[in-house]
C-alpha cells in the first residue's frame, strides 16, 4: 500500500512539471494504475485485518468510499479548474497522495503476518495457484 501510494504522489507531481504529453500520459498511466493498486491492496488488509460482521461492515463503508469518491472528485476537479489552472489539479493530488502515505505509515499496521508471507510468495506459488484455477 505505501509503495504504490508513494509511486502515485510521484507522478502526481511529476504531471505538474511535465512539458511533454506522451510523458503526461505516461504518467497518468502510472497514475491509474497505482491508485487502483491502492484500492486493491486496502481490500486485502481488510480482510487481512477483520472478519464476520466487522468484515461486512468495513467493506460495506469501503464500498460507500469508492462509490462516493469518483463524483466527488469531479466536481472537486470542476471547482479547482473554475479558480486555477489544470496544474493545480494535480498539485492537489500531490497533496492528498502525500497526505495518504503518511496517514497510512501512521495508523496502518502490518496485516499480513510473517508465516504468510513466506508461504504466499514466489512465482512458483502463482503459477500453481493459477493451474488450480484454470482446473477449477
Amino acid at each position: 500500500l505505501i509503495i504504490a501510494m508513494i509511486i502515485f504522489t510521484l507522478a502526481s507531481l511529476g504531471i505538474v512539471f511535465v512539458h511533454n504529453i506522451w510523458l503526461m500520459v505516461a504518467l497518468r498511466f502510472l497514475q491509474g494504475v497505482t491508485g487502483g493498486a491502492a484500492a486493491v491492496i486496502s481490500r486485502a488488509i481488510a480482510s487481512d485485518m477483520y472478519s464476520g460482521n466487522e468484515l461486512t461492515k468495513f467493506m460495506a463503508l469501503l464500498m460507500l468510499v469508492n462509490g462516493i469518491a469518483p463524483v466527488v472528485a469531479q466536481t472537486i476537479g470542476g471547482i479547482i479548474l473554475n479558480y486555477s489552472v489544470w496544474r493545480m489539479v494535480f498539485v492537489i493530488l500531490t497533496i492528498f497522495g502525500f497526505v495518504m502515505v503518511i496517514g497510512s505509515l501512521l495508523k496502518v499496521p502490518e496485516s499480513l503476518t510473517v508465516t504468510n508471507r513466506e508461504s504466499s510468495s514466489g512465482l512458483k506459488t502463482m503459477f500453481k495457484n493459477f493451474k488450480i484455477l484454470l482446473k477449477t
